[in-house]
């Protein structure tokens, strides 16, 4: 049985966590995350960092069952696309973790950088003339 094209998986790796992210987003939103949770995301995100870096094959972490199910996928697709299915999986997982992470950082801060700048000051209607004092 022919696997999947890589065009093909990552199509669905991104349709899926696409959906997520803005599951999670929409969470972030109404209940905001705790720092513990925060730390978990980023130990989940630096994992599968590892096993990419490894070329590690394991499906720790990895949503395999719901992402055949949203993708209309079955196991033997699976079976028939590894391992580029899986390393398309965590890099998904890792690239959704990562805008959660920095969403999460944008609402811990206020940023600035739209305000406009201070306008410089007007001239001096008038100039003092020679000899006046200016102080």
């Amino acid at each position: 049985m022919a696997g999947l094209r890589q065009s093909e998986i990552r199509d669905k790796v991104q349709a899926y966590f696409k959906a997520q992210l803005d599951q999670y987003l929409d969470w972030l939103d109404r209940r905001g995350l705790s720092k513990n949770a925060l730390e978990d995301v980023r130990c989940e995100m630096l994992d599968h960092e590892s096993y990419l870096d490894m070329e590690m094959e394991s499906d720790q972490y990895l949503p395999v069952k719901p992402f055949l199910r949203k993708s209309g996928l079955t196991a033997q697709d699976w079976q028939a696309s590894q391992p580029m299915m899986q390393r398309e999986l965590r890099k998904g997982r890792r690239d959704l973790l990562r805008a959660v992470l920095e969403a999460a950082e944008r609402l811990e801060h206020y940023s600035y950088d739209d305000a406009p700048a201070i306008a410089p000051a007007a001239p001096m209607s008038h100039s003092p003339s020679v000899g006046q004092d200016l102080a």
